[in-house]
């Protein structure tokens, strides 16, 4: 579920989504001044359903492990984690982590439910 503008509004997880992504530059961020985004795993789904090789079968890219048999209900966003971080450097730089950091300090002022 993409859940960017009504993300305090609609709760995904409560609904069913069992991924959710969120843009920072929307509501974390609060200026647009830095571009990124975080992924929210319900940790719900079962990823053994046959559907889904990479997460289940044997990774030889990253030691031979299966991401379901190893991590259970966590394998998505560990492999998102571990091998998407590694092989397309999913990570913001230093000044927009610190951009976001200063944004995030008054979310809470800013997303409050009313």
């Amino acid at each position: 579920m993409q859940n960017q503008e009504l993300c305090r509004l609609c709760k995904a997880l409560h609904i069913g989504a069992d991924i959710i992504v969120h843009s920072t530059s929307k509501y974390m961020d609060g200026h647009a001044v830095q571009a990124g985004g975080t992924i929210v795993d319900s940790e719900n789904f079962d990823w053994t359903n046959g559907r889904f090789p990479d997460l289940a079968e044997l990774d030889e890219s990253y030691h031979g492990i299966s991401y379901t048999e190893t991590y259970g209900k966590k394998a998505y966003i560990v492999k998102a984690r571990m091998q998407l971080m590694r092989d397309f450097g999913v990570y913001p730089a230093a000044h927009s982590a610190f951009l976001l950091n200063l944004c995030l300090e008054t979310l809470a002022v800013r997303a409050v439910d009313r």
